[in-house]
């Protein structure tokens, strides 16, 4: 797609750019959880386009591409009320309490790499384990 004065101002690149959209849905044991819509400026990773993402992690994609140096991560995270659509793909009622996550990742040079938002369906318990190779305790990791 090409960015339109929203996305171009968020993403900091100049309006009718190429852009990667990615909408995601993730399942966990066949339930949705979480709804993602990220943008991705082309110029960043043109070889993109040829990748099967719905198999792999688009973080991990990321940090083989060597040559981004991915300065700082922002993340917000408000609780608000989900609308009718996101209710129907999450499969919950609209109005029920979700939260909604916006992340931004930057470059060195104050690019932006990927702008995105999540809506996470509440109620669910998460755990999480993360292998850290040894050395990298310290270094920037998307």
């Amino acid at each position: 797609m090409t960015a339109d004065a929203e996305m171009a101002e968020r993403l900091k690149v100049d309006e009718g750019e190429k852009l990667f959209r990615i909408n995601r849905l993730k399942l966990a044991n066949g339930v949705p959880m979480c709804s993602e819509l990220r943008y991705i400026p082309y110029k960043f990773i043109p070889e993109m386009m040829d990748q099967r993402l719905a198999e792999r992690s688009l973080t991990e994609y990321l940090k083989k591409r060597s040559n981004l140096k991915v300065a700082y991560r922002e993340l917000q995270i408000l609780p608000i009320l989900i609308d009718d659509k996101t209710a129907t793909l999450l499969r919950t009622y609209a109005g029920a309490p979700v939260l909604l996550v916006t992340e931004i990742l930057s470059l060195d040079d104050g690019s932006v790499l990927k702008w995105e938002q999540q809506i996470h369906k509440t109620g669910l318990i998460f755990n999480t384990r993360t292998t850290i190779k040894q050395g990298s305790v310290g270094k920037d990791v998307i």
